[in-house]
């Protein structure tokens, strides 16, 4: 009896790791991440280089807000539970500003940052907590309260970067209102989320919000950027104990920003040869963009408001701008729009290499100027050999469909292959965000969409080749036979497919697998 209860546990593990989820081909459907019915404030996603997808979400929950995380594997499994697991629901402020929820390490784990009152939820004092997850959803710290837990009445702005040996350097704005400053706090904490220093970097005038940023530069260098009297950016380099390495801080952008919420207008990510990107739309509506060196210059000298990519007589939107490694260039994508009419608008894209200087070769006229269908939700990946992946959601004018899409242009601004398009439901989609390519091969996709009477997060996994990135065939390349082996839904292998429920087994020449489900009626 023994030996028989162990063959069929073997079976039934059998047939659950072939029949596991994976990415769906399946565009009317896509991989929906979090739950019908539950519904989220706001939300990040953070793909590592295996292809480990993690997203943070926010929920209303009992008067607080409640901080999820889920994580997708690389076939597109969920780790966590179905509704993700619950980060912190402690007393919390309906509304945070933040920079940054995610930040990954070198090893493809996640930081993750929340804020609350624990420390002091009579006094509402905020505080920010750093915890940090391994892509098998393993929780690796406990939460570590930055300063020390002592909280402040305004804070904002938390932005966290990795360092080198698994720990990371936070940065968050508090108002000191003995001192009459706006100040910026820096703290490192180590590898096992121990916090080994804190201190005051910037001092800035009071109640000028100076929102800081912080990106990784040189070894356990960092380059901490903020906004300085509402108008320019400054950047500080900073070392691995928190001290400056410039006398002065540098101006490496004078244009202003076109909002006075930031985070509306303004993204700064990691640049190449550990510099940073500045992405915005400026005071005066343009779509602007700046290199900074990990020196803590700008690369663009001689443009103090940074590269304005659209044409001055109409508007641009926030610019995406992506490093394209192979030609050592960026491909910029922006939104064009009429400013006395934002329902004609166009989307296009340009190419600068890494010290400013534009190539013509490289302008793009993805949608021309028009009244009636919308673009928005772009962004830009390197798509290996010179090419640039265009992600992009349209509004279709006539339906009002909204479609998710991707087109791929080589360096002289040729499209390389078809329009793909990843989506197939009419309903409306927001947020479109991509992940950097994947082994070479894939992208990987999400966006937030309204379905069933609520907006859940979805995702897919995109490919040129194949638009859903999944490879259906049953041939190899070449177009030699595979193997295939079928089973039944006991486990048992048979020759033949029989009526029911049927597992077919593929192998190919490479000794990559995949298992697929068959009814025979």
């Amino acid at each position: 009896m023994k030996k028989r209860i162990i063959l069929l546990t073997a079976v039934i593990i059998f047939i659950a790791g072939m029949t596991r989820a994976q990415w769906t081909t399946d565009l009317g459907k896509n991989t929906q991440i979090t739950p019908t019915g539950l519904a989220f404030d706001e939300n990040e996603v953070a793909t590592n280089k295996d292809g480990v997808t993690y997203v943070f979400f926010i929920t209303n929950m009992n008067g607080t807000l409640g901080m999820r995380l889920q994580i997708i594997d690389k076939d597109g499994n969920k780790v966590m539970e179905r509704g993700g697991k619950i980060i912190s629901q402690e007393a919390n402020k309906v509304w945070s500003a933040y920079n940054q929820h995610l930040a990954l390490d070198k090893d493809g784990q996640a930081f993750v940052g929340v804020q609350d009152f624990r420390t002091d939820p009579d006094s509402k004092l905020n505080t920010y907590t750093i915890y940090k997850y391994a892509p098998d959803g393993r929780q690796l710290w406990d939460g570590t309260v930055l300063n020390s837990g002592k909280g402040f009445a305004t804070q904002v702005g938390l932005s966290m970067c990795a360092l080198d040996d698994g720990g990371c350097i936070c940065a968050y704005m508090y108002r000191d209102d003995n001192a009459q400053k706006d100040c910026i706090a820096i703290e490192r904490l180590d590898k096992d989320g121990n916090s080994i220093w804190q201190k005051t970097a910037v001092e800035t005038t009071y109640k000028s919000t100076p929102y800081p940023f912080v990106t990784k530069s040189d070894g356990d260098n960092a380059l901490l950027t903020y906004i300085y009297e509402s108008s320019s950016l400054k950047t500080k380099l900073i070392d691995g104990n928190g001290e400056s390495l410039t006398e002065e801080d540098e101006t490496v952008f004078n244009g202003g920003l076109a909002s006075p919420k930031p985070w509306e207008v303004l993204k700064i990510v990691p640049g190449p040869d550990n510099g940073a990107l500045i992405t915005c739309m400026d005071a005066n509506f343009n779509s602007a963009f700046v290199y900074v060196r990990s020196n803590g210059k700008t690369a663009f000298d001689g443009k103090p408001g940074g590269i304005i990519l659209n044409d001055g007589n109409y508007g641009g939107a926030q610019p995406a701008v992506a490093y394209i490694s192979s030609d050592n260039t960026f491909a910029c994508a922006y939104q064009q729009f009429d400013k006395n009419n934002s329902n004609t608008q166009g989307l296009y894209m340009k190419r600068y290499t890494t010290d400013g200087q534009a190539l013509p070769e490289g302008n793009i006229e993805v949608a021309a100027m028009q009244n009636g269908d919308m673009y928005s939700f772009y962004s830009v990946q390197d798509a290996g050999n010179g090419n640039a992946a265009l992600f992009y959601q349209k509004l279709d004018g006539a339906t009002k469909a909204v479609n998710s899409l991707l087109d791929i242009y080589d360096a002289g601004g040729n499209k390389t292959c078809g329009t793909i398009q990843f989506t197939e439901t009419p309903t409306k989609k927001v947020n479109l965000k991509s992940s950097a390519m994947i082994d070479g091969e894939y992208f990987l996709t999400s966006w937030d969409e309204e379905r069933n009477g609520t907006t859940s997060i979805f995702m897919q996994k995109v490919t040129p080749e194949t638009g859903t990135g999944i490879d259906a065939a049953t041939t190899d390349e070449d177009g030699s036979p595979v193997s295939e082996e079928i089973f039944s839904i006991t486990g048992s292998k048979v020759s033949k497919a029989g009526r029911g429920v049927n597992i077919i087994r593929t192998t190919l020449s490479n000794g990559k697998t995949t298992a697929r489900k068959v009814v025979v009626r």
